[in-house]
């Protein structure tokens, strides 16, 4: 039963004139909506999304070559997210336009048109105006259809104090000065019209009012991007506007398809509350995911402005030019997105390592969430776009990216983007389904890839695949069963299966590649391994399930490989997560944790090393749990201390990115699992004192450790505490570094 905010389709929106005249003095804002449309069904009320609006009394309907017609009645409810305007007489069908005019205000919840606020270099408080309308806040800031399928043109108008600056999703079609203000103010004030936009949804208008700085650059083929912030940082939008036209030049080529607007700003907003928003031609950030200093910047912060510009701008194609027709398909948005920013990213920047990182950052997350019985599929039913909201999760975005993944490992990375390409054409300014793209997939590849995929996308959870000890001629049993974090069994579950790709690679299989193929159906079925020393399942860990080696043999050798480093990063990776998921579920016994870890030890690759700051941190709790507290501490410090010492905790002059990384991993272990260690401490007072008389002293990769471990203990820890907390509330205090102190006081 669809939900109350549905509307009933009785209209079609083609076209929003939209007059919006803020006040960031009073948070107030009067709006004139002229909205064209064709009336598909006599009716005498028209219904629109609306919220927290005040309409005024005269609302008019002209249908077209006809006589305006005045509403008798407007009705929208506090409690309502669909306004009413009822008119005397029926509408007739065909096309027509309603005037609407009202008030709103500018609120402080992040969403719809709200403001934000910063202090400026100065002390003072300043305030700017910005919009949030993913998924169902445009009814917050004009009246619309507010529904992914009902796409139109959007002609913006702002009107405001002429000392601040408006932009929207397109470029300035004019602007004109006028006496706008009290009488007798000497304030001018400004109109400012925007060129139409192309047929989009409403949840990707957007517009921003206040004061700013910029920096420009235009990609090959003409389009102007632009990184935005509000005054005083914008030496740090460098890094960003490389990475935006790069990014943008990039998915052009991918996609075989130009970018469609003429402008890409990528703003930087101080209260926001997500990483950013993909407005077209008018992307919101949160500062902390644009601004940045490559020069002191950690690799791992450098890598999260990089992917998420990359994440933005990969939805000007996927979700802006071509949209899920419902909010149940919200995951063909974010799950394309998110697997697009780290192939983006690793095309342009492979010095990152961002596939590694997404094993840590994205994959394991997704399996994380995804083992609890209460996840939901990728695509679920929803009625309303109240609920749609409720899947803007790991889910929609991870676990979505890594059954992108999977397809992409399955049909190889040539025939994806090829269908991803007839996809684009087919349904450009248009609404597709999961269904649309998998035939898409299905008619370059000639695989069948819908069975496969549904049973990824339309069932909840994913599977752990036993692996049974090689006979003779190399087979070896493999059954799949639904994966529990908590290792829990209830009837049922062995009804669960999935259609598995199976991946394995060997000591002679090539990192790059694949591995070799096998597709399980079934519950279980044979696989043939080679006779080498080891093999390993999840070749690449391209695919979301856990491995679960039964035979003792198999792990031992495994562990043998990772010492060795003859085991590729991603594998050791995945490797030291699933043991971590695995021991959780009462699969693996914490006995075998030190076995395991101590592997690691000569690890000196930082992307492992990432992941093992995770694995050691869940670990840790798991030993309080049983009593063995401290042989594990002393486990890690036995493992980290050779590394601290080749590492130190202050930059280098020879330092690469992945040195950086490196200390960055093992100073943030340090800082937890060496804490009574006095002259470690010590050390980090002194660096911490340092770092207040000049903040350019510590780099972004130790900071926040230094800082926990200066705060450890000691006399001097509570006249540092003020210290830090006094740097944190001083304005010209960059955010990176206020969070990291806010997270080293806790």
């Amino acid at each position: 039963m669809p939900g109350s905010d549905v509307l009933p389709g009785n209209i079609i929106v083609t076209e929003y004139e939209i007059h919006i005249k803020p006040c960031l003095d009073t948070f107030k804002f009067e709006g004139s909506s002229r909205i064209h449309l064709t009336v598909v069904e006599a009716t005498t009320i028209i219904k629109l999304h609306a919220k927290e609006l005040a309409f005024e009394p005269k609302v008019v309907f002209t249908p077209s070559g006809r006589e305006p017609i005045e509403a008798v009645s407007v009705r929208l409810s506090p409690e309502s997210t669909v306004v009413s305007f009822e008119f005397g007489e029926e509408l007739p069908k065909g096309p027509g336009s309603l005037d609407v005019d009202y008030i709103g205000t500018i609120n402080d919840q992040m969403a719809g048109f709200y403001r934000s606020s910063y202090i400026d270099l100065s002390g003072k408080q300043r305030y700017m105006g910005t919009t949030f309308f993913a998924l169902i806040h445009a009814r917050r800031a004009f009246p619309c259809v507010d529904e992914p399928e009902a796409k139109a043109v959007f002609r913006i108008t702002i009107s405001c104090d002429a000392r601040l600056q408006a932009i929207s999703n397109m470029p300035e079609a004019s602007r004109s000065l006028y006496n706008g203000g009290s009488p007798g103010s000497p304030i001018p004030y400004q109109k400012v019209e925007f060129m139409p936009t192309p047929r989009m949804s409403t949840y990707l208008c957007a517009f921003c009012i206040g004061q700013f700085e910029f920096l420009q650059a235009t990609t090959r083929n003409g389009t102007l991007v632009r990184t935005i912030c509000t005054p005083g940082k914008k030496d740090l939008l460098h890094y960003a506007l490389d990475c935006g036209v790069k990014s943008i030049e990039w998915y052009e080529d991918f996609f075989g398809m130009r970018y469609a607007l003429p402008k890409m700003d990528m703003i930087a907003i101080p209260d926001f509350a997500m990483g950013a928003m993909e407005n077209w031609g008018l992307v919101t950030y949160r500062e902390t995911d644009l601004l940045c200093d490559p020069e002191r910047t950690s690799v791992a912060r450098m890598a999260r402005v990089a992917t998420v510009v990359a994440h933005e701008l990969a939805h000007q194609w996927f979700g802006n030019l071509v949209t899920m027709h419902w909010w149940d398909e919200l995951w063909l948005n974010e799950g394309f997105a998110t697997f697009m920013q780290y192939l983006c990213t690793d095309a342009l920047q492979p010095e990152l390592g961002v596939w590694n990182m997404y094993i840590s950052d994205t994959l394991d997350g997704a399996l994380t969430v995804d083992g609890l019985r209460s996840s939901h599929p990728i695509v679920v039913h929803l009625d309303s776009a109240e609920e749609a909201e409720q899947v803007l999760d790991y889910i929609s975005y991870r676990k979505g990216s890594a059954v992108v993944r999977l397809l992409w490992s399955y049909v190889g990375g040539e025939k994806f983007q090829k269908a991803l390409q007839l996809y684009m054409r087919k349904h450009r300014y248009g609404n597709a389904t999961t269904d649309d793209l998998w035939k898409a997939v299905e008619g370059v590849s000639g695989q069948p890839v819908k069975e496969m995929m549904d049973s990824w996308t339309d069932q909840m959870g994913y599977p752990v695949l036993e692996v049974g000890p090689r006979d003779s001629n190399g087979n070896c049993r493999v059954a799949q069963s639904w994966f529990l974090s908590d290792g829990s069994v209830k009837e049922g579950d062995e009804e669960k299966k999935w259609v598995v790709p199976i991946l394995v690679g060997d000591d002679k299989t090539p990192e790059a590649s694949l591995g070799s193929l096998t597709l399980l159906k079934d519950r279980e079925t044979t696989v043939k391994v080679s006779t080498s020393k080891w093999h390993a399942f999840n070749w690449g860990a391209w695919v979301p399930y856990r491995v679960h080696y039964t035979c003792h043999a198999d792990v031992d050798a495994l562990l043998e490989a990772i010492t060795s480093k003859e085991l590729p990063v991603a594998n050791r990776i995945h490797f030291a997560f699933d043991t971590l998921a695995l021991c959780k579920a009462g699969r693996v016994h914490p006995e075998e944790i030190p076995k395991v870890l101590l592997a690691y030890r000569e690890e000196v690759d930082p992307d492992v090393w990432d992941a093992l700051v995770r694995v050691i941190g869940a670990l840790h709790l798991v030993c309080v749990g049983i009593g063995k507290e401290e042989p594990f501490e002393q486990l890690v410090h036995c493992m980290i201390e050779p590394l601290l010492t080749k590492c130190g905790w202050r930059l280098k002059d020879t330092d690469t990115a992945k040195d950086r990384q490196l200390r960055a991993a093992v100073t943030s272990l340090a800082a937890i699992h060496c804490q009574s260690d006095a002259g470690l401490a010590a050390s980090c007072v002194e660096m911490t004192l340092d770092y207040l008389d000049d903040h350019t002293s510590l780099a972004d990769d130790v900071r926040a450790s230094v800082f926990k471990l200066a705060l450890a203990g000691g006399e001097s820890s509570d006249e540092l505490w003020r210290q830090l907390v006094s740097k944190a509330e001083d304005p010209a205090t960059p955010q990176t570094e206020r969070v990291d102190i806010y997270h080293a006081i806790g």
